[in-house]
């Protein structure tokens, strides 16, 4: 599995095996499970102390888990997005800093702070009256 091909970039038989999931008419459940293999061989690896295996498992993991769109934030901010009152807190201030440059007509900084909570999941809707509500996407 992981890291029988020293010197690879990434593991793949793996890859391969995701592919052909993703193929079947994107199979998610059954690309998550290679993921969770390449986990386990990761695993291997790092008790075995080796560092090729580790690095091609790092590589392989990152890589199929990126495709499925997971990992892609932060870790702060993916653990803040639970709505915290902090994650709360920011999105608040987001949207009033939003509010204010659609006021002085800054339509590149209200279009960044939209972008901004859209990557933090943020779904905004504005309303007739001026009034934003939000909520977790």
């Amino acid at each position: 599995m992981v890291g029988e091909e020293a010197g690879s970039d990434t593991d793949a038989e793996l890859q391969a095996r995701f592919n052909a999931c993703m193929d079947d008419d994107f199979n998610t459940a059954e690309a998550l499970a290679v993921v969770f293999d390449g986990v386990r061989g990761l695993n291997r690896a790092l008790e075995k102390n080796d560092n090729d295996g580790v690095a091609t498992g790092q590589r392989t993991v990152l890589g199929l888990t990126g495709a499925l769109g997971l990992g892609k934030l932060e870790p702060k901010r993916f653990l803040v997005s639970e709505m915290t009152d902090e994650f709360q807190s920011e999105v608040k201030t987001l949207i009033e800093e939003r509010h204010a440059a659609r006021l002085e007509r800054d339509w590149s900084k209200a279009d960044s702070i939209r972008n901004l909570l859209t990557e933090m999941g943020v779904e905004l809707e504005d309303r007739p009256d001026g009034s934003t509500i939000w909520r977790k996407g």
